[in-house]
């Protein structure tokens, strides 16, 4: 349904998950012989005084370090980044071996766990037109919030489509699969996941709590190639958007995106553009603060059915009729 390609590779944003009491929590697995690597030339330079230095300037255990050089416990990014840090002023590497062996850590990290709790959260290392979609959907359905201890990522419809397709691709692509629920708004999707939490937050710009005014297609999502900026249209079409006919023959059919953020319908308006399909707007809307772009133009239309296009099977329905009608 959704494409395994383009791919372009996310920035390292293990960096993003250090140096602050809200993340410090946060570990990983997986990074055994690298710690071990490391370790082993620290021995060289300090010697005995090794177990020393280590328990000092990581403020744990040697007992510990040694679980974790096993892999039988995972580590905190934090610890992570001081012990990657220390064999850098005791071995006198540069920064460029720090950068280098950093991307090396990232590269072979697995999972993230809370605490070294059993539940891992898969964090991927490639844009993909899935991961596109899912944060489309989630500009537009979705929301952050945090507190009490809890990091929920919900997303909420009026069918069950979305909710549901939400919940296998965050299931297929971070193990997490959250739970769905109907009640008389519609349906939706939650789950609680502080590492997912963070990696939406920081690395997508998908801001905690209300979105109103906040919202701009991701840097990463822009600079995308064209096969993935596609697919964050799509999941925003399929949130957000509309497209309509008439019972009037003589009027014509209307595509739409509504909502809150000028600066998102500004950047999905210049995105569209690169598909060769030209939309109006954005028209402001005084009383609600919302703005959106359209067009009533068939040709337009036709293109945007052709090279973008819905998966919400009741919008796939509606533009089918329109091109078979007009």
């Amino acid at each position: 349904m959704i494409p395994a390609m383009p791919q372009t590779p996310l920035p390292n944003y293990l960096r993003e998950f250090v140096g602050s009491n809200h993340y410090r929590k946060i570990c990983v697995n997986a990074v055994a012989p690298i710690l071990r690597d490391l370790y082993h030339e620290i021995k060289i330079v300090l010697g005995a005084n090794t177990h020393h230095v280590i328990e000092g300037m990581l403020g744990t255990s040697m007992r510990l370090v040694y679980y974790q050089m096993r892999d039988e416990k995972a580590i905190s990014i934090e610890a992570l980044w001081k012990f990657a840090n220390l064999w850098k002023n005791i071995c006198r590497k540069s920064g460029s071996d720090f950068s280098n062996l950093w991307q090396v850590i990232s590269a072979n990290v697995r999972g993230f766990t809370v605490g070294g709790a059993p539940n891992v959260t898969f964090l991927p290392k490639m844009l993909t037109p899935r991961l596109a979609y899912f944060l489309g959907v989630l500009f537009g359905d979705g929301s952050l919030s945090s507190g009490d201890k809890r990091y929920a990522i919900k997303v909420d419809d009026e069918t069950e489509f979305l909710p549901h397709f939400i919940k296998k691709l965050s299931a297929e692509m971070f193990g997490v699969s959250g739970t769905v629920v109907k009640d008389r708004n519609g349906h939706s999707w939650s789950c609680n996941s502080k590492v997912l939490h963070i990696f939406l937050n920081e690395i997508f710009q998908m801001p905690v709590g209300k979105k109103k005014g906040l919202l701009a297609m991701p840097k990463s999502i822009k600079g995308a190639p064209l096969g993935i900026q596609k697919w964050f249209i799509v999941g925003l079409m399929d949130s957000d958007g509309s497209v309509a006919g008439s019972k009037n023959p003589n009027a014509s059919p209307r595509l739409e995106l509504r909502l809150s953020c000028l600066q998102l319908l500004i950047d999905i308006k210049e995105a569209l553009r690169k598909f060769g399909i030209y939309i109006g707007g954005p028209y402001l809307h005084a009383h609600d603060g919302s703005a959106l772009i359209a067009t009533t133009s068939l040709r337009q239309i036709r293109k945007y059915a052709m090279r973008v296009g819905f998966l919400y099977p009741n919008k796939v329905k509606l533009m089918r009729n329109i091109l078979e009608s007009y």
